[in-house]
């Protein structure tokens, strides 16, 4: 028998959480389950350069609320370690995989909370050892972990913008040799010119080497260090974060009627409703609204 929920929610971040905890306020019989793909939820993205820096000892103190608590306090479902990877919007279904095995589950409403995962760019050598990406708690994780057990003496961030720059914070506070890589002709290119002058002087204050206007070729290992040949010369370094744009969590969406952004960005009207919610609309004779489905 397949196992149905009032509604399903996609996606156990900030966003997710707090739809399902909102739905759960309103009513307090409604079935409600949360489908996570990584190992954890309602925890707080924005504190992990605080925790990669050990400013934050325990990553436990960047969850909000335990998952066991969602379950056991609110009576909302977790399922963690659980991708959705296709979604019948006819049957109102959803295809589950966790532990190699697909599960199937039923819906009335749903909800789709899956954010955006970290670009990686197509570069030679990208996936080596000692190359991370920082989007989710279980890489932030990852990246303190490899810090901790390596200390590693220099590092190189590939990306100039917000993350890339709390990233350069966090690994001079753990007194890491360490320098920004930046194709455009400045980091924090979405700031306005006079706080990008000021950020540049508070990096080159902390002594944080910044090469603008370069490109990355490619990443090769030589030894035990990693070595990144770029328009500007070769660099070594011991690891590397990349932090060069995000990407919509949408793949599983391509080949469904639901509307997207070239990009892959879910297309919403001002009530963040798809066209798939629009097309449920149902018309009701003698009245004048419409009521939705």
């Amino acid at each position: 028998m397949m196992n149905e929920y009032d509604i399903i929610v996609i996606g156990g971040d900030a966003a997710g959480m707090s739809a399902a905890s909102q739905a759960r306020r309103f009513n307090h019989d409604v079935r409600i389950a949360v489908f996570e793909k990584g190992h954890h939820v309602s925890y707080a993205a924005c504190g992990m350069p605080y925790y990669i820096s050990d400013d934050i000892e325990d990553h436990m103190s960047l969850v909000a609320i335990d998952k066991d608590d969602f379950t056991n306090k609110r009576n909302i479902h977790i399922f963690t370690e659980s991708e959705v990877v296709t979604i019948d919007f006819t049957a109102k279904t959803i295809t589950v995989q966790c532990e190699n095995r697909d599960s199937y589950f039923r819906y009335s409403s749903l909800i789709i909370a899956t954010g955006a995962r970290a670009v990686i760019p197509p570069l030679d050598g990208i996936h080596n050892e000692g190359i991370f990406f920082l989007r989710n708690l279980y890489q932030g994780i990852t990246i303190r972990d490899f810090i901790d057990n390596n200390k590693p003496g220099s590092g190189v961030i590939i990306g100039g913008g917000f993350i890339g720059l709390e990233m350069a914070e966090a690994l001079r506070k753990r007194n890491i040799e360490t320098t920004i890589i930046e194709i455009m002709e400045s980091v924090a290119m979405s700031m306005s010119p006079d706080i990008r002058e000021k950020i540049i002087l508070e990096l080159e204050e902390h002594h944080v080497s910044v090469m603008t206007g370069t490109s990355v070729n490619s990443i090769h290992r030589e030894d035990d260090k990693l070595v990144l040949k770029t328009s500007r010369g070769d660099i070594k370094t011991d690891f590397i974060i990349v932090s060069v744009g995000i990407v919509p969590n949408t793949d599983f969406l391509q080949e469904t009627p639901l509307a997207l952004t070239e990009k892959g960005a879910i297309i919403v009207n001002e009530e963040s409703k798809t066209n798939m919610a629009l097309q449920a609309i149902v018309w009701q004779p003698g009245k004048d609204q419409v009521l939705p489905d």
